[in-house]
């Protein structure tokens, strides 16, 4: 299967989010929450929320390798040690290219999707043991990793 084909496929599976916030804002909350999220979008937040993002990466990518693609482009970024791992983070998350990226986690045929302009990571296809040490890792930087939330809830 074509790496295009799997990331296709992955983007289709349930996923879940690792975000700021323990749950979904309620609607009658929003203009509160769009005024904290501008606040988070400038400096200094936005550095810090990036930083907690890379973080929780570089101890992810401790237990599973990345393959970073360029959502635009396809192309593939191999990351051998935390530095790469990290550059091509700080690109995306604190730099003016690319604004999206995604990463594979093939060993756990698991995608992670990150944009500078989103204050949450999207994780697709987490397994179980993908998720017994994603949680931990996110906790540890004061994010929450939720599963969405369906109208019944």
């Amino acid at each position: 299967m074509e790496r295009s084909d799997t990331i296709e496929r992955l983007l289709e599976t349930p996923y879940a989010v690792i975000d700021l916030f323990p749950r979904t804002i309620p609607p009658e909350c929003g203009p509160r929450y769009f005024a904290a999220e501008r606040l988070f979008r400038r400096d200094p937040h936005h550095a810090e929320i990036a930083g907690r993002f890379l973080r929780f990466l570089l101890k992810l990518h401790c237990y599973y390798a990345f393959q970073f693609v360029d959502p635009e482009t396809n192309e593939v970024f191999e990351t051998p040690d935390a530095e790469a791992a990290a550059n091509r983070i700080d690109a995306c998350l604190l730099a003016d290219m690319p604004a999206s990226l995604l990463i594979l986690l093939p060993e756990a045929d698991a995608l992670i999707a990150l944009d500078r302009d989103d204050l949450y990571l999207t994780l697709y296809h987490p397994s179980p043991a993908l998720f017994e040490t994603v949680r931990p890792l996110a906790a540890a930087e004061g994010l929450f990793v939720r599963e969405p939330e369906t109208e019944d809830e």
